[in-house]
């Protein structure tokens, strides 16, 4: 089965986002985590369109910056659609002082994390949930500074 990773913009949409090598990325992760990559859906909405799908799909009135819907349908195979607001990632941007870019990649990794089977509900699994982004925000650094020699780019 083929893969497919794409990204649909209902709001947000920043041209900085090097969607190529973000997919590549996301099938190194999946692949480091002895999984593989189905069908994967990038979605970005804006603050109201995501609080109806929590409180519609997890019965949650609070904002929140992501929702990851799994629809794993093969053991092994990682498939979803993973819904982000684009307002709330560059709130949260300004309010951590991080770059627009690196907490756009934060949350799009967190949704393959939750999708590859990590959680985020208890102390201990928000721990081991931001390891596994800051390892997964490593990955990507060095995949953008080997980028040329990916995508067979001349410096």
């Amino acid at each position: 089965m083929d893969s497919s990773i794409n990204f649909f913009f209902e709001f947000g949409e920043i041209r900085s986002l090097k969607k190529k090598l973000i997919r590549l990325w996301i099938e190194e992760v999946v692949r480091r985590n002895k999984l593989r990559t189905g069908d994967l859906n990038f979605i970005f909405v804006r603050d109201n369109k995501l609080a109806k799908l929590n409180r519609k799909h997890l019965k949650n009135n609070t904002l929140t910056d992501i929702l990851t819907f799994s629809f794993q349908e093969e053991i092994g195979l990682i498939s979803g659609d993973v819904y982000i607001s684009a307002e709330r990632v560059r709130e949260n941007a300004v309010l951590y002082k991080e770059p627009l870019v690196r907490e756009y990649l934060r949350v799009i990794i967190h949704g393959v994390l939750h999708l590859i089977g990590f959680n985020d509900k208890t102390e201990k699994e928000k721990k081991i949930m931001r390891l596994q982004e800051e390892e997964c925000l490593s990955l990507y650094k060095n995949l953008e500074k080997r980028s040329g020699e990916l995508f067979h780019v001349k410096p």
